[in-house]
């Protein structure tokens, strides 16, 4: 089965399957930090978590793919993707749930696809669509509604805001990692990140004062329990469960996680430790799950030229559009012979469509998809030479820079 395509009957019930654990065990996962922090300090337990899951993930990916490479780029790049999505969004949403309930701190994290698109615009260029655009107002109205940034709500206003603080942590280490030197395999990436991550959970509850002050008799099994889910069911199970969806089943179907996930937190909250469900959080948690779903569901809008603190030039979406059609407008200063400044601006789009292939294979550990990326890149490279000495000699007979 290709991802985008009809499933066989066999292929969809293994797809649901996955979907299902996911929903579930991420979904989950809130209520076993509301056990696990009620009687060890959050970033201890969160360092737990990551250090053994981390361990466990890296060595079952490098016996895998025993050929990784692991040199000091994909440490450097590991330990700051590590730091912003274990550090920073689950040792804040840890913090966070010793003063809001499970079931709140999961609608406020369920914001991080709202932070990707305005990060995204921010500093990459990427235009918003008027989908987009609802689903961010409609989001971020809920989650003012639901923390009460002004005071004087039911949520605990710092707990809340702390949880949004993770949620944008999440949202920003996943942009970084986007061209970022990880490891090719996905597993061996999370298990090389989450170690990272551990490390420097270890180190801020020590610089916290959370070693010094712990009190080993004190701690309950219940959140030595909840430790142990979050290390078994929420990093082992539940992303082997999501990196295989990514490969077998069409991204608008896995996506549907980051809405999904939130409810089922919020009834498991109730359910299980009898968090109340009022009004307030009703209305706001159903305005943040319908903006993250207008959000992730919006169609993909391309990037501005020129646009974002990151980024200038020419928007790959564009490279790719314009190396379809085979030419370049003139309206925008491009075409035989552009100057060679100009000329860097442009791609052929063996090199955009070889690269895309590439970063998937990448992403996904399909070795044989990146490999033929390389190739078609390098054809690609090869073209765009030959045109660019062709190009500097029309440049040197007519005169221009």
């Amino acid at each position: 089965m290709e991802a985008g395509r009809g499933f066989t009957v066999s292929s969809a019930v293994k797809v649901y399957a996955a979907l299902g654990v996911v929903y579930v065990v991420w979904g989950s996962t809130f209520l076993a930090i509301e056990y696990a922090v009620r009687t060890l300090p959050p970033f201890l337990a969160m360092s737990g978590r990551h250090l053994v899951a981390g361990s466990l993930l890296l060595a079952w990916g490098l016996s895998r793919s025993p050929r990784e490479r692991i040199g000091r780029a994909q440490i450097v790049a590991a330990t700051i993707f590590g730091g912003a999505l274990f550090l920073g969004s689950h040792g804040g949403l840890a913090w966070s749930q010793t003063r809001i309930p499970s079931g709140v701190a999961a609608l406020i994290v369920a914001s991080i696809p709202l932070w990707i698109a305005v990060l995204d615009r921010v500093f990459f260029g990427k235009r918003l669509s008027s989908r987009a655009v609802l689903g961010l107002l409609l989001g971020f109205a809920g989650i003012a509604v639901l923390v009460d940034p002004i005071g004087g709500g039911p949520i605990d206003t710092v707990g809340g805001l702390v949880a949004l603080a993770s949620a944008g942590s999440w949202a920003a280490g996943s942009l970084y990692s986007r061209g970022a030197p990880l490891p090719k395999n996905p597993i061996v990436s999370a298990g090389l990140a989450s170690l990272a991550g551990g490390m420097l959970l270890l180190a801020a509850s020590a610089l916290g004062g959370e070693l010094a002050g712990l009190d080993s008799s004190t701690v309950s099994g219940e959140s030595l329990a909840g430790v142990a889910y979050l290390i078994v069911m929420g990093s082992l199970v539940g992303l082997t469960a999501y990196v295989w969806l990514l490969r077998a089943a069409p991204i608008s179907l896995v996506a549907t996680y980051a809405y999904v996930n939130p409810v089922v937190a919020v009834l498991l909250g109730w359910a299980v430790v009898g968090e109340v469900i009022s009004a307030r959080v009703l209305v706001a948690g159903v305005a943040i799950v319908l903006a993250v779903a207008l959000i992730v569901s919006a169609p993909a809008a391309r990037r501005a030229d020129g646009r974002g603190l990151f980024r200038r030039g020419v928007a790959v979406e564009d490279v790719a559009r314009l190396g379809r059609r085979g030419s370049w407008p003139r309206s925008r200063g491009y075409g035989p012979g552009t100057p060679r400044k100009r000329r860097a601006d442009m791609a052929d789009w063996d090199q955009v469509e070889g690269k895309a292939k590439e970063g998937a294979g990448k992403a996904t550990g399909d070795e044989g998809l990146e490999g033929e990326g390389k190739v078609q890149g390098a054809w690609g490279d090869t073209k765009e030479g030959a045109k660019d000495k062709a190009g500097d000699a029309v440049d040197k007979v007519r005169g221009d820079d």
